[in-house]
């Protein structure tokens, strides 16, 4: 059902995927629809997609092909029952953040949208567009589920400005100073290397940046980018 709406949408630019697949979170939702997913359903598509469930412990209910490869296995049934930490291709520091996000939507109880980094033990690096969400199987949170999107880490940035060029306006009262400074972050720059580019101290940068951080209500740099992708792909 889903991957012929998915085919049907597609076009062949790997932005559009992104920002098409970063609202399908509305249906997953909804514990009726979640209840009837196929995750097979999404091995063949013309992108890098991840799909999975876990239970309360970060066990593996049920994943995708693409993601159990990933991790290292042969397909999804030999990641079933299996936690994050149990994955063979990956640094732990970047499971270790799965299992904070995957709580995190748990304990909020709301569907959220990260930008989480791949480190992988052969030393690539990739970037998972993630929206995750409780996990609701008879009116209750038994876990949780998300999807992702592969991208080169340089991707998020050409990602976030075609957001900004055909989403609305986000009002959290950011200045030109500030809008410029998120476009850096987002292309991985640190305070330095934007100082250096905007002819301004680095402690300049930090003040900005903190002061993004207040108007957002988030605490890391890494969430600002999560939070403003979130908020200009919300429909």
């Amino acid at each position: 059902m889903i991957h012929k709406w998915l085919n049907g949408k597609i076009s062949n630019n790997i932005f559009e995927h992104a920002l098409i697949n970063m609202n399908i979170v509305d249906f997953f939702q909804y514990s009726h629809f979640i209840n009837k997913i196929n995750v097979d359903d999404f091995n063949n598509l013309p992108f890098h997609f991840q799909i999975w469930q876990k239970d309360l412990e970060g066990r593996y209910i049920n994943c995708n092909d693409r993601l159990a490869i990933d991790a290292g296995f042969n397909n999804k049934n030999d990641i079933i029952g299996l936690t994050d930490l149990d994955n063979k291709m990956l640094l732990r520091k970047c499971t270790h953040n799965f299992q904070r996000n995957d709580q995190n939507v748990i304990t909020t109880k709301q569907a959220q949208f990260f930008t989480e980094p791949l480190y992988f033990t052969n030393r690539k690096k990739l970037l998972a567009l993630s929206q995750k969400v409780p996990l609701i199987l008879e009116n209750k949170i038994t876990g949780s589920m998300g999807f992702a999107i592969i991208i080169k880490t340089n991707a998020i940035a050409d990602i976030f400005s075609t957001l900004l060029n055909f989403s609305r306006p986000i009002d959290y009262n950011l200045t030109q100073r500030e809008m410029e400074i998120v476009k850096q972050l987002a292309k991985g720059y640190t305070a330095k290397e934007i100082a250096r580019s905007l002819d301004i101290s680095s402690r300049t940068v930090e003040q900005h940046t903190n002061s993004i951080k207040i108007k957002l209500g988030v605490t890391r740099k890494q969430q600002i980018i999560d939070k403003m992708i979130s908020l200009l792909s919300d429909p």
